[in-house]
């Protein structure tokens, strides 16, 4: 028997936090005109709208609020356009406007103290003779708007998801990688994905999450001038000399550091993407060109049309009660991956899942038919069919537990279960 030693699981509850922190979206009260309007006070109240600011915020003469008391300015629940002046603004203001525009409207949230910027946080529900109809979720499958989950009140975020992940396999208005014009290296091929659950503790250790940028193709692909952000106001912008090698990739961490052309650092002190177990909710990164379109992105959990190459493709086994003490012999406690088939498997960028720990296999992780990969969990110089998860003490349980292979964007291709563990 040992004493097992898990890393400290970040909470949801505290990346939510973290995550509306870091974004700098949540402020207290409101402007001097709209504190004693109703609004403040109720989960859901009633009103009328009467303007419009911008794709995201609408401005309601509120019901009970006495005709000395401005009309509120609102903040969406749930969804970020893009800022008034930039590519997309226009269409998501024009779309709001056919949406709310003169409507009544519902303003409901869980917390009635949610604010951005001085203005309450509500979901917008417009009545249309019969029902109140989401005015978010239309944004959303249009394309005109980022998904942001946990922005106030996260009741909503599995249709929210599913919207902005329709629009985005429909390549829709935020989604049209040139609609804001061609280039530049518009032909390059770019994959984004997220490292959203490290290894290690993020709240202490926050370089633990990262956004990948993977460029396929034979060229290098300048960042000069690019961003990368979440559905938060939080930019990356990408400096001069900034690079994406051909058939190679640059990493933003989220934490601080010292930058490369390659190597990139947010410089936050805090974890920025929440932690999901596929029902709850996740976040996203988007890369932008100069220009202002959206050239890559990831969201997760996939939530629309989910799948991966390597699922069902995939057979692994583990070995959780190592030789000897578990506790001087790491290494003894290993999972395999090998083909199910006839084929090669490629692992490169996929991840391996357990206990709370994470591990993402480098590129070149590739295992032909008749080869088996071992991870084991602890330190070692890797080779193609063996790596090293690179923990300090055991992980495997052996009681039981399950390994999970999966893809960035929570899509599972295998699992092993063993003991009291449950696939």
């Amino acid at each position: 028997m040992r004493v097992l030693s898990r890393r400290p699981r970040r909470t949801l509850a505290v990346a939510a936090v973290g995550t509306l922190a870091a974004t700098a979206l949540l402020t207290g009260g409101g402007a001097d005109a709209a504190t004693t309007s109703v609004v403040w006070s109720k989960s859901v109240s009633y009103g009328t709208v009467v303007g419009i600011d911008d794709g995201d915020s609408v401005v309601v003469k509120v019901d009970g609020d006495s005709s000395s008391i401005a009309p509120v300015h609102i903040r969406n629940a749930g969804i970020q356009t893009m800022e008034t002046g930039t590519c997309h603004a226009a269409q998501a203001t024009a779309a709001m406007t056919g949406l709310a525009k003169g409507k009544r409207v519902r303003l409901s949230i869980a917390d009635p103290s949610a604010t951005s910027v001085g203005r309450p946080i509500r979901y917008v529900d417009a009545w249309n003779g019969s029902a109140w109809v989401d005015t978010q979720l239309p944004m959303l499958t249009a394309g005109h708007a980022l998904p942001m989950p946990g922005f106030g009140d996260a009741t909503r975020w599995k249709p929210f998801e599913v919207g902005a992940q329709q629009a985005a396999k429909a390549r829709v208005n935020l989604w049209d990688n040139d609609f804001c014009g061609y280039g530049p290296s518009q032909p390059t091929p770019l994959k984004v994905w997220i490292n959203w659950d490290g290894n290690l503790d993020e709240s202490v250790y926050p370089n633990q999450e990262w956004v990948r940028i993977l460029n396929t193709s034979a060229t290098p692909m300048s960042l000069s001038g690019w961003s990368m952000r979440t559905s938060g106001q939080d930019s990356f912008f990408f400096p001069s000399g900034a690079v994406v090698p051909a058939a190679s990739m640059a990493t933003l961490y989220v934490g601080t550091g010292t930058a490369t052309t390659t190597r990139f650092y947010w410089g936050w002190t805090k974890p920025k993407f929440a932690n999901t177990n596929g029902s709850t909710r996740g976040g996203g990164a988007y890369l932008y060109d100069a220009q202002g379109d959206v050239r890559a992105w990831s969201m997760y959990p996939c939530v629309y049309a989910c799948s991966d190459p390597l699922a069902g493709k995939v057979k692994m086994t583990v070995r959780a009660d190592a030789p000897g003490t578990d506790a001087t012999n790491l290494n003894g406690e290993y999972a395999t991956f090998a083909p199910a088939g006839s084929y090669t498997v490629d692992l490169s960028y996929k991840v391996a899942t357990a206990f709370g720990h994470t591990y993402e296999f480098p590129k070149g992780s590739y295992v032909k038919p008749g080869e088996f990969l071992v991870l084991r969990i602890g330190k070692g110089t890797s080779t193609r069919l063996t790596k090293y998860w690179g923990n300090t003490a055991p992980v495997l349980a052996n009681a039981g537990g399950t390994v999970v292979l999966r893809n960035p964007e929570n899509v599972r291709i295998a699992c092993k279960a063993w003991g009291t563990g449950r696939c």
